[in-house]
C-alpha cells in the first residue's frame, strides 16, 4: 500500500490560525497567537490525517508571475496585520523546529509548488492538501485529495473527485474552466458579467471548457452569446490566472519529510520557549509511526521538610486547605499548613494569628463563626491587619491581570507553567507528588517574585488600601442581608403570570404560538414573517440580542414585548428564583471578590447583586426583597457622578471643574457649552445627548457607539457632537491624547495610588490596539474610583467602629453605593449620616468636591432621600 504524503499550505494555516485565536502574549509580551494557533493544527493533521510525510509549503513577498501577467491580481487584499506580519517568521522557526521540509520559490504560490509536488509524486503516494483555498480542488484525481478545514479547523472535509462531482456538478479538472468564467473576488479575478455560478455550470456541464463553449457560441442564448464575446479575452486571460502551475522542479527529500523523523527535542524546546505548554501535553498524547514517543522536560528539584510544630521556629507562611485550589480536592475538616521560607512545614488544625496566607478572607470568616459573634468587630481576639498578610492582593496589586483563584493559578501566571512541570517536589528527600506539597511550592515561588519585582506604590496600594479591606468584606459576607422570603414567593407568582401575559400578547401580535428562547424562532418570526428591518447579520443568521432589536422599538408591538417578556424571564430565573436557593437563616450572603475586575472594583458573585437593574420597576421590585429587622432601617450613601468628579480632577480641565465646583448640573452645563445656548434655554433632548457624551466619553465612546444610544441620531452627527465635547472640555482630549502616548511609551497606566494596568500593544489587529487604547484612558479614571471607595469603606468602618459599635453595620457596597443596616432612630440616622458622609467626601482631596447622597427605607428597592447638613 502506498504511504502517505501531506502538503500543507502554510500562508492558509497561519492566516486562519491569526484571526481564529484572541491576542496570545507569552510573559515577556512577544504576541504568538498565529503560532500558537499553527501548532494546533499542525498537531491536528497529525492526529486526524495520520501522515506518513509531511512537507510544508509557503508563499514568498516577492511579486509572482500572475502579477505580472494582471496587475489587478489580489490588488484588493487588505495589508497584512502588523500583529500577522511579526509571527511569520515565528511560523518559519515553528516549522524549523519540526526538521521537516519547507518549500518555497520566488514568483510562484504556495499552490504552485503543491501541484507541481503532488503531480511528480502521485505515482509513488497518496496525496492528501491541507489548505483554505478552494483552487486547488482543480488537482483532484484518484491519487490526490484535499482537505478544507469546516467551522473549526478539526472539522476537516476531505474532497475525493466523487465528492467534488456530487458538490459542483462537472470534473474537477474543469474547475479552471468554471473559475475562468464566473471570476475569483478573493484573488480580485474579474469574471464575465452576466453569468454566475448557475449558468457556469451549465454552460460546464455542456461544453466541459471555454473552448467548447465558445466552438457552440450559436447555440447557446442569445444575451449570453452577448455577453461571452464581450468578456472573451477577459475569460481567456483568466485561464492562465486560475490555473496551478504543476511543472516546478520540486524532488522533495523524502527521507527527511517522514513524520517518524520528526525533530522531537527541536519541537519541544521551541514549544517550551514560547510557552506553549497544552501543545506539548498534545504532543505527548500523539501515537505517531515510532510509536509511542517518550518527551520530558528537565523538572527542578525541590526539596521540602515535614517537620513537628515548632515554638521556636518562624513559620510565616500558611495556606488554608479548603478546596478552593484544584490542586487540592477539600476534605471535611479545616486544615492548614504552616511552612517557613526554608521549605520546613507542618500540619495543623489550628487557626492562624500571624504570617501570610492566601485569601485569607475565607479564614478571617471561620474566625467570626468559630467566635459566635456576629461580626469579626466584637470578636476580643480579633484578626490585625498588621498581623494578618495575604498573597492574593498582594499580587492583585502588583498586576491586576494575574490570575489569583488559586495559589496554583497564580503560579502559572508568574510562569506560564504548571507546578508539577516545572518541579519535581521531594519531602524530607523522598519524592512526593501530594498536591498539598507543591502549594508550598508554588506559594514560596510566587512570594518571592512578587516581593522581588513590586515597586514601592504598589506596596503602599496594597498596605494603605486592598489590605486593610479584607477583614470589613470577611465581616460583611459574614453578616449578610436579610431577605423577606415571603414576599419574594410571592413575587415568583407574580412574574410567573406576568411571564404567561407576555407569551400570549407575543403570539397574538404574530398570530401564532413559537418559543420566543429560541433565537432562531425569534429571527425566522420578526425578519422573515415579520419582514422587519435587518439590523445586524450574525453568522447564524440576523442578531435577536437585545441592543440589536431595541433599535426597532416602534417599528412592530412585538419588540416591546419581547424585551420586556427577557426582563422577567431573566429576573425571575436569576433573582426571584435564585434567591430563594441561597438564603440560610432569613439572610442572603454575597461573595464580594477583591481580585478579580482590573480597575480595581469589587465585583460580587452568589448571587451577583451587581447586575440587578438600577433604574427599572422590575428591577426595585427585586431589591424590595432586602429588608431588615423591625427595629432597623436601610440607610444608602451614593457618590454622585463620582467617574466624571474623577475625569475633571485627572484631566485638569477647567470647565468641568469649574462646573463641579459650582455645583452646576453638569448635564445641562455640557450642553449649554455644546450648542452655545443658555443653560436656561438647554432641551430635555439637548441635555439627554451631553449626559450621555458625559458617561460615554469616560469608556472613550465612539461617533457610532454614541449613534446606537442615542435615538434619531446619525453616526456623522454623533461624532460632531463628541468633536464639539472636546472643543468645550480640550484637557479632556489633552488627557486622552497623553494617556495614549504614556501607554505606548511604558506599556501601563496607572491611578494616582500606583494601581496599574499593563497592556501590550503590540498583541492584536487594529481594531484591538484601539480598544487597548479605550481601556487605557479608562482605567485611571475607573481606578481611582475603585481606590475612593475602598478608601471610604475603610474610613467609614473605622468611625464605626469608635463611635457607633452595635447601632451600625456596613452591608454591602455595590457601584458607587454603601449600604448599612441601622437602628431606627432618627436622631441617630440624622447624626451618623452626616458625620459618615462627611467622612467619605473628605476621604481624599481632588481639585473637585466630592458628593454624597443619602437614601432611607425598610427594603432597598423603596428608600427616600435625606437631606443632611455638613458639621
Amino acid at each position: 500500500m502506498k504511504k502517505k504524503l501531506v502538503l500543507i499550505d502554510s500562508m492558509a494555516l497561519i492566516h486562519r490560525a491569526y484571526h481564529a485565536y484572541p491576542a496570545l502574549t507569552t510573559s515577556d509580551g512577544t504576541l504568538i497567537n498565529a503560532v500558537y494557533g499553527f501548532g494546533i493544527m499542525f498537531l491536528q493533521i497529525l492526529k486526524n490525517l495520520n501522515p506518513d510525510l509531511v512537507v510544508f509549503t509557503t508563499d514568498l513577498s516577492e511579486e509572482t508571475f500572475r502579477k505580472k501577467l494582471n496587475s489587478e491580481y489580489k490588488a484588493n487584499r487588505k495589508t497584512m496585520d502588523e500583529g500577522l506580519s511579526k509571527q511569520i517568521q515565528l511560523v518559519y522557526d515553528f516549522i524549523e523546529s519540526t526538521g521537516l521540509p519547507l518549500l518555497k520559490k520566488a514568483g510562484f504560490e504556495a499552490d504552485d509548488i503543491i501541484g507541481s509536488v503532488a503531480k511528480s509524486h502521485e505515482k509513488e503516494f497518496f496525496i492528501e492538501i491541507v489548505t483554505g483555498d478552494k483552487d486547488i480542488l482543480q488537482l483532484l484525481n484518484e491519487n490526490i485529495s484535499v482537505v478544507l478545514p469546516g467551522k473549526s479547523f478539526s472539522d476537516m472535509k476531505i474532497y475525493t473527485p466523487k465528492e467534488f462531482i456530487t458538490r459542483f456538478g462537472f470534473e474537477p479538472i474543469d474547475y479552471i474552466q468554471y473559475k475562468a468564467l464566473v471570476g475569483d473576488q478573493s484573488d480580485n479575478i474579474k469574471g464575465a458579467k452576466g453569468i454566475g455560478e448557475k449558468s457556469a455550470t451549465e454552460f460546464i456541464q455542456k461544453y466541459h471548457s471555454i473552448k467548447g463553449i465558445f466552438d457552440h457560441i450559436d447555440k447557446i442564448k442569445e444575451r449570453y452569446q452577448k455577453i461571452l464575446i464581450e468578456y472573451k479575452e477577459v475569460i481567456l486571460d483568466n485561464l492562465e490566472l486560475v490555473e496551478i502551475h504543476k511543472t516546478l522542479d520540486f524532488d522533495i527529500d523524502s527521507e527527511k519529510s517522514q513524520i517518524t523523523n520528526l525533530d522531537l527535542d527541536s519541537l519541544v524546546k521551541f514549544l517550551d520557549k514560547y510557552e506553549f505548554h497544552s501543545l506539548i501535553n498534545n504532543l505527548k498524547k500523539l501515537h505517531l509511526k515510532a510509536g509511542e514517543i517518550e518527551i520530558s522536560l528537565d523538572r527542578k528539584e525541590y526539596s521540602l521538610k515535614k517537620v513537628e510544630a515548632s515554638k521556636t521556629k518562624k513559620f510565616n507562611n500558611f495556606i488554608f486547605l479548603s478546596g478552593s485550589d484544584p490542586l487540592f480536592q477539600t476534605s471535611s475538616m479545616q486544615k492548614f499548613l504552616y511552612f517557613n521560607d526554608d521549605g520546613e512545614f507542618f500540619e495543623s488544625y489550628d487557626l492562624p494569628k500571624k504570617g501570610m496566607g492566601f485569601d485569607i478572607k475565607n479564614v478571617i470568616k471561620l474566625k467570626i463563626k468559630n467566635s459566635g459573634q456576629d461580626s469579626l468587630f466584637q470578636v476580643e481576639d480579633s484578626v490585625k491587619e498588621e498581623d494578618l498578610e495575604d498573597l492574593q492582593i498582594l499580587s492583585y496589586c502588583f498586576n491586576p491581570s494575574f490570575k489569583t483563584e488559586s495559589i496554583s493559578a497564580l503560579f502559572k501566571s508568574i510562569y506560564h507553567r504548571e507546578v508539577g512541570e516545572l518541579f519535581e517536589i521531594s519531602v524530607n528527600n523522598k519524592k512526593d507528588e501530594n498536591p498539598e506539597y507543591q502549594l508550598i511550592a508554588a506559594f514560596l515561588e510566587s512570594k518571592k517574585y512578587i516581593l522581588n519585582e513590586i515597586a514601592e506604590k504598589q506596596k503602599d496600594l496594597y498596605e494603605k488600601i486592598d489590605m486593610p479591606l479584607v477583614a470589613i468584606l470577611a465581616d460583611m459576607e459574614h453578616r449578610g442581608m436579610k431577605v423577606d422570603e415571603k414576599y419574594l414567593k410571592h413575587l415568583e407568582t407574580e412574574f410567573n403570570k406576568k411571564i404567561l401575559e407576555l407569551k400570549q400578547k407575543i403570539y397574538d401580535s404574530v398570530g401564532h404560538e413559537f418559543n420566543p428562547n429560541s433565537t432562531k424562532e425569534l429571527s425566522h418570526v420578526l425578519f422573515e414573517e415579520l419582514n422587519l428591518p435587518k439590523v445586524k447579520k450574525i453568522k447564524t443568521g440576523f442578531s435577536t440580542n437585545e441592543r440589536t432589536i431595541s433599535k426597532l422599538i416602534g417599528v412592530h408591538p412585538i419588540i416591546e414585548l419581547i424585551l420586556e417578556y427577557r426582563e422577567y424571564a431573566k429576573l425571575q430565573s436569576t433573582y426571584v428564583i435564585g434567591l430563594q436557593k441561597l438564603i440560610h437563616n432569613s439572610r442572603i450572603c454575597t461573595d464580594l471578590r477583591q481580585t478579580v475586575v482590573v480597575t480595581g472594583r469589587l465585583s460580587s458573585i452568589n448571587p451577583n447583586l451587581q447586575n440587578i437593574p438600577t433604574r427599572s420597576e422590575t428591577g426595585e421590585k427585586i431589591r424590595r426583597a432586602f429588608t431588615t429587622d423591625e427595629d432597623a432601617t436601610l440607610l444608602s450613601l451614593d457618590y454622585s457622578q463620582i467617574d466624571l468628579r474623577v475625569m475633571a480632577h485627572i484631566s485638569g480641565d477647567k470647565g468641568l471643574i469649574e462646573a463641579f465646583t459650582s455645583d452646576k448640573d453638569i448635564h445641562t452645563n455640557t450642553a449649554s457649552l455644546m450648542f452655545n445656548i443658555p443653560e436656561k434655554d438647554v432641551t430635555t433632548d439637548q441635555r439627554r445627548v451631553a449626559k450621555m457624551i458625559n458617561f460615554g466619553i469616560i469608556y472613550g465612546i465612539s461617533g457610532f457607539g454614541l449613534s446606537d444610544r442615542l435615538e434619531g441620531v446619525d453616526p456623522k452627527t454623533a461624532t460632531e457632537f463628541i468633536k464639539k465635547y472636546f472643543e468645550r472640555y480640550p484637557d479632556v482630549q489633552k488627557y486622552f491624547d497623553n494617556t495614549k502616548i504614556f501607554v505606548e511609551k511604558n506599556g501601563y497606566v496607572e491611578t494616582m495610588f500606583g494601581r496599574k494596568r499593563f497592556f501590550n500593544l503590540d498583541a492584536g489587529n487594529y481594531m484591538v490596539k484601539q480598544g487597548m487604547y479605550r481601556e487605557a484612558v479608562n482605567m485611571p479614571i475607573q481606578g481611582l474610583t475603585a481606590d475612593i471607595m475602598k478608601l471610604a469603606m475603610i474610613a467609614v468602618q473605622k468611625l464605626i467602629v469608635e463611635k457607633y459599635e452595635g447601632k451600625v453595620v456596613m452591608l454591602l457596597q455595590i457601584h458607587d453605593e454603601l449600604l448599612f443596616e441601622i437602628k431606627d432612630d432618627k436622631g441617630l440616622i440624622e447624626k451618623f449620616s452626616r458625620e459618615a458622609i462627611k467622612t467619605m467626601e473628605d476621604v481624599v482631596e481632588l481639585k473637585v468636591p466630592l458628593q454624597v447622597h443619602a437614601k432611607v427605607g425598610k427594603n432597598w428597592g423603596e428608600m427616600d432621600g435625606i437631606k443632611t447638613t455638613r458639621s
